[in-house]
């Protein structure tokens, strides 16, 4: 083998070496630039997110506000039904009390305690209650009782049905 001079393995030591830095130095420069623009990247899409957060929480806010003034409105004209049907049951009721009590006909009353009860009713003279017997009390107010609570069940129904209307999910369809 041929000795090699110094001179020349200095020349391809020093290039060997200067190719070496360039391509470390390259290597470095280029994946702190990757970084960077990762991190760039990664800056944008919370700011992206961040802004699409805020303006959901916005839109929320939005449909809550609305939601409360419907709820509202929805409340506000129950209790005001509840109210028309409590003065429409005791308006009824002073009604009935007036006219001699609530009477069914004399027919469906085979026993002798209803006739009993017919002679001392306290019914009005113009009044024509010759077929008919007078229930008792208790029975009428207990049919009262009974229509007041179906008309209020009423009112429950047709306030639920309101706010679900004014809400916009009647007519919805359900994703499938």
């Amino acid at each position: 083998m041929i000795p090699l001079p110094l001179p020349l393995l200095l020349k391809y030591g020093g290039m060997a070496a200067f190719v070496i830095a360039v391509y470390a130095f390259g290597h470095h420069q280029g994946a702190k630039g990757i970084q960077g623009d990762w991190d760039a990247s990664k800056a944008k899409v919370l700011a992206d997110q961040q802004g699409a957060l805020l303006s959901h929480l916005e839109a929320m806010d939005a449909a809550r506000k609305a939601q409360e003034e419907t709820t509202i409105k929805v409340s506000e004209d129950y209790e005001r039904a509840l109210n028309e049907v409590k003065e429409k049951h005791d308006a009824d009721l002073l009604a009935v009390r007036r006219a001699g009590g609530l009477r069914v006909p004399r027919s469906i009353c085979n026993s002798p305690a209803a006739a009993a009860s017919e002679t001392t009713s306290n019914s009005s003279g113009d009044a024509d209650t010759t077929g008919t017997v007078s229930l008792p009390e208790t029975i009428t107010n207990d049919l009262f009782s009974e229509a007041k609570r179906a008309d209020e069940v009423a009112e429950i129904a047709r306030a639920c049905q309101s706010w679900i209307r004014q809400q916009g999910y009647y007519g919805v369809p359900i994703p499938d």
